[in-house]
């Protein structure tokens, strides 16, 4: 759709609110939901947070758990 960001895109754009690296990025198109991006960022002090983002809307979300542990 006209607006969506990419994949990379999603991933550059989740690099910039949250420190740490960005380890996996992936399109989610499971039936039954809207096709979204999971993003797992290592965060600097340890642990991976999980990230959704919507590439119509930019709205990133915590995915559950928002955070694991190394």
């Amino acid at each position: 759709p006209v607006g969506s960001v990419t994949l990379s895109e999603a991933a550059a754009l989740i690099a910039t609110q949250l420190p740490g690296h960005v380890i996996v990025a992936e399109l989610d198109s499971a039936l039954g939901m809207s096709p979204h991006y999971d993003v797992d960022v290592r965060l600097p002090q340890g642990g991976v947070a999980q990230l959704t983002m919507d590439p119509a809307t930019r709205q990133i979300a915590w995915r559950d758990p928002a955070i694991l542990a190394d």
